[in-house]
């Protein structure tokens, strides 16, 4: 996972920090997924840094939505990245069509 920045009023390139192997879990208390990452070098220093990226239920429904979208554009680009995921597709589908899995 890359995450990138630049200035908002002044622009003086683009810094990135790159969180290999992120651990990715569910929060109860968030409902959302939380991306955590120890002893990350920072942009542009030798300092070390922990990261947290939260994203709430809201925000995966968001993302599901742009990734679907993209999808149906371009199928051929997401049809073998998607297909280990099948089964959490299908698991998806069925819970939020109310089916009990």
């Amino acid at each position: 996972m890359n995450i990138k920045r630049y200035g908002a009023s002044a622009y003086h390139g683009i810094s990135q920090v790159n969180l290999p192997c992120p651990v990715i879990t569910w929060d109860v208390a968030l409902q959302g997924l939380k991306v955590t990452k120890s002893n990350v070098k920072d942009f542009s220093t030798e300092a070390r840094h922990n990261y947290i990226v939260e994203f709430p239920v809201e925000d995966i429904c968001m993302l599901l939505n742009v990734l679907a979208g993209a999808a149906k554009e371009n199928p051929s680009q997401f049809e073998q990245t998607l297909e280990c995921s099948l089964k959490s597709l299908a698991m998806l589908q069925a819970v939020a069509s109310g089916i009990k899995t």
